[in-house]
């Protein structure tokens, strides 16, 4: 939730999957998803890595450019930026920990430019193109590399227990923030405190996602789960969430074994179609 106005607005989160159906489909799509999730209660939202995989469509863009600079709607940080939101609160609690980076609908420029121009300009900035061509050229590493620790957290039995899952994300979180915030974490060790590990939801979000992903079974992985589980570092700083049935699934299953994502209102896309 966010204020706008001085109003208490909720956030919409729509995956990569729901926001392409939603482009190719506008009219029909766009009615039924504002029936649910309407504009005076609701700003639709989206990751910048969904943005990185509509560009690869060219139709798709010019459709998103035509579509999203006009509607309400932000552009999410990335799961780093929210992992530095997270630090800057940790050690200021007034810190107000900002999710979103880019209003498309309401971009300002000195020059005279259409809205669509606008957000065509801000999305083609040299340190957002720099982006992207990391996130893409990182996608197979970073899927290898997760895939290669499977081995190392096998379930004592035939099943991993809600014990073994929560220990899981437990150990892997505490591992991320280390490598992620190595003079933070020594100063906080130094000073003779523990790090709480629940004030980085954006984290523990993301690794239970992993863990659902490869560990309970031997789904297939695809390149693209890269980007859903990067997405999910948004799951804790939004109201609803829009997905396909597997993801909306896997956070059936968190919910079931840890309170993280209780407030979360996630729907399958089937939901729209």
């Amino acid at each position: 939730m966010i204020n706008i106005n001085n109003k208490q607005v909720k956030l919409c989160l729509l995956d990569t999957n729901v926001l392409s159906e939603l482009l190719k489909n506008k009219k029909p799509y766009l009615k039924r998803l504002c029936a649910l999730y309407p504009f005076s209660d609701y700003v639709h939202c989206y990751s910048a890595f969904s943005i990185t995989e509509i560009k690869r469509i060219s139709y798709l863009y010019e459709k998103y450019l035509d579509v999203f600079s006009l509607i309400p709607s932000l552009i999410m940080n990335g799961h780093e930026a929210i992992f530095q939101e997270e630090l800057k609160h940790y050690v200021d609690r007034n810190h107000e920990i900002k999710s979103w980076a880019i209003a498309p609908f309401a971009i300002k420029s000195r020059r005279q430019m259409s809205p669509r121009h606008k957000l065509r300009y801000v999305l083609s900035q040299r340190d957002i193109m720099e982006k992207e061509k990391h996130w893409l050229a990182s996608c197979n590493e970073t899927l290898t590399g997760i895939l290669s620790l499977k081995e190392n957290y096998l379930p004592e039995g035939r099943k991993y227990t809600k014990k073994e899952i929560t220990n899981f994300v437990d150990i892997v979180t505490t591992t991320q923030i280390i490598l992620r915030a190595r003079d933070f974490v020594q100063q906080s060790l130094n000073d003779g405190k523990a790090v709480d590990i629940n004030l980085f939801p954006s984290i523990k979000s993301t690794i239970y996602m992993v863990f659902y992903k490869f560990y309970p079974d031997n789904r297939k992985p695809k390149k693209s789960d890269v980007f859903d589980i990067i997405i999910c570092s948004l799951l804790p700083y939004v109201d609803a969430f829009i997905t396909d049935s597997h993801q909306s699934e896997v956070i059936n299953k968190i919910k079931r074994v840890d309170n993280l994502l209780n407030h979360l209102d996630n729907r399958s896309i089937k939901s729209i179609l």
